[in-house]
């Protein structure tokens, strides 16, 4: 039985160093799509939580303007800070996966309201980037 020449095993180890990278690659790449992916759907339910609250204010209060009483009266503030807690009890805790906030980028008034997220990835009806939660829906 011939023994194999040094040479060809150092070759063949730089292979397969090669290969269990490129494999470990792929899963750390596809782990973190995955989890922005997940991130991305905790937004978007979010996003349908805070415009159903709103929606049930303007049910029972035919306007969105007492969303604004108590904090959420100003541009840059986070959407914690609007009085929903009748409409969503949690509201205080809502917080975006990724540790943003959901930020108020139009006061409530009597006819609208405009609360804004971000999106990390493309999904069906929403590309990546910046979005808006309005009475009007979601853009």
């Amino acid at each position: 039985m011939a023994w194999p020449h040094p040479g060809s095993l150092k070759v063949r180890l730089v292979v397969y160093c090669v290969i269990i990278a490129g494999i470990l690659t792929v899963l750390f790449l596809r782990v973190r799509y995955e989890q922005a992916r997940a991130r991305d759907l905790q937004r978007i339910a979010d996003a349908l939580i805070i415009r159903g609250a709103f929606e049930r204010m303007y049910l029972h209060d035919r306007g969105y303007a007492a969303a604004a009483d108590h904090g959420c009266d100003k541009t840059g503030v986070s959407i914690r800070l609007c009085n929903l807690r009748t409409y969503y009890r949690e509201i205080n805790e809502l917080v975006d996966p990724g540790k943003r906030e959901y930020v108020v980028t139009q006061v409530p008034s009597a006819t609208n309201y405009e609360v804004t997220f971000q999106l990390e990835l493309d999904h069906p009806g929403l590309v990546k980037g910046r979005h808006t939660i309005t009475a009007d829906g979601i853009r």
